[in-house]
């Protein structure tokens, strides 16, 4: 039996697991879903060592059955346990390094580069904090990339905000999942067109100025938006001096997640991923998107973009190019409700492709293909 060795460089969150979270939980009980032996080695510095010392024991022996998955979080790994102090810098250099010379194939995945945005020091109160943690996000690069068969990234034009990497170190693009949720509701099919929404409300990265001025004043349409509470009433203030009160009037903020979150969307009409252009979203799949496809909602998105590509390609909803366009077609979509059909069948085709189950076993076939000649399973 293969075995897998679980990498997470902090706590995995169960029971309220959300946003970018979902991910490592979800793929730990993917793979363990699909028979193969895991060995967790997450938590704190003090629990991955433990983990990692008692894998040890087998693993030179069990070498050539063995796999390492595993992903990077978005603060440096020597600042994961609590109180951010840098712990056991080596520690995690140490499991990749010792995987390597037994020729485990080894893996991570990339979650973000905000750390290699420009501005990315302006965000901090204090800006010599951003340098800081800029300069660890890059030792963390230079220590750990060199030892890893396999960078895994969001998608390949993500790979191109990173900095250089090893020629032996290959990457490919493993895009987020869902959960193949219960289906709870169906959407009426009557009244106005029911447009949500589900994530950041942040801007620059999540600005959703482009639909809650489109849609404003607009009776044949509602537009629902799930997001964190504290983090609404942040950017609540950004819309409204940007756009005034009046384009909130009428829209629905709903603080939800899990089955309540699922029961939302399958109750929509259309998923409106329809933001402000920013380059970063350019080089990634949002995990909403994901989402969407789980729970058959077809989706409104920015042309132009990954996102739209993808929703293009697998005609699994509509890209528009500016706000005349959008609201020009979510008018014609709440006149004329029998056009979301076709984009539902399009969703069943694809449905199996996307979830968890497949990316585990995607992740697994590529860290197959990387073990070296002699010593494969």
């Amino acid at each position: 039996m293969t075995k897998v060795l679980y990498f997470y460089p902090t706590r995995i969150a169960e029971e309220k697991a959300s946003g970018s979270s979902i991910r490592p939980a979800r793929m730990l009980h993917a793979f363990q879903n699909l028979g193969f032996d895991v060995i967790p080695i997450v938590g704190t510095s003090d629990e991955r060592r433990r983990a990692f010392e008692r894998a040890r024991r087998w693993l030179r022996q069990d070498a050539a059955s063995t796999l390492l998955y595993g992903e990077f979080v978005n603060f440096p790994m020597c600042l994961s346990d609590s109180g951010h102090t840098p712990s056991s810098p080596w520690l995690d250099a140490a499991l990749f390094a010792e995987t390597r010379s037994l020729r485990i194939p080894s893996g991570l995945f990339y979650r973000d580069a905000y750390w290699r945005e420009p501005h990315y020091t302006s965000g901090f109160r204090f800006p010599f904090i951003g340098h800081a943690l800029a300069c660890l996000f890059r030792f963390e690069w230079n220590l750990i990339v060199p030892l890893l068969d396999i960078l895994f990234v969001p998608s390949l034009p993500f790979a191109e905000i990173l900095p250089p990497r090893p020629q032996s170190t290959r990457v490919e693009s493993l895009p987020p999942g869902h959960g193949s949720p219960i289906l709870l509701r169906t959407p009426a099919g009557h009244g106005p067109l029911r447009i949500v929404y589900g994530g950041g409300v942040r801007p620059p990265h999540y600005d959703l100025s482009p639909m809650l001025q489109g849609l404003a004043g607009l009776n044949d349409i509602e537009l629902v938006i799930m997001c964190r509470e504290a983090e609404w009433r942040e950017a609540r203030e950004y819309y409204v001096g940007r756009l005034g009160e009046a384009v909130l009037q009428g829209v629905q903020v709903k603080h939800v997640s899990g089955e309540a979150f699922d029961a939302e969307v399958q109750s929509a009409d259309v998923f409106g991923l329809f933001r402000e252009k920013h380059p970063y979203l350019d080089s990634a799949y949002p995990l909403k998107l994901f989402d969407a496809i789980g729970n058959k909602a077809p989706l409104i998105t920015n042309a132009e973009t990954i996102v739209g590509e993808f929703v293009a390609a697998r005609n699994i909803g509509w890209t528009v190019r500016n706000i005349e366009e959008f609201v020009g077609l979510a008018r014609q979509l709440a006149s004329n409700r029998s056009a979301l059909a076709p984009k539902r069948a399009a969703l069943d085709a694809v449905y199996n492709e996307t979830t968890w189950r497949a990316r585990a076993l995607q992740a697994h076939s590529s860290l197959e293909s990387a073990r070296a000649p002699g010593v494969r399973t």
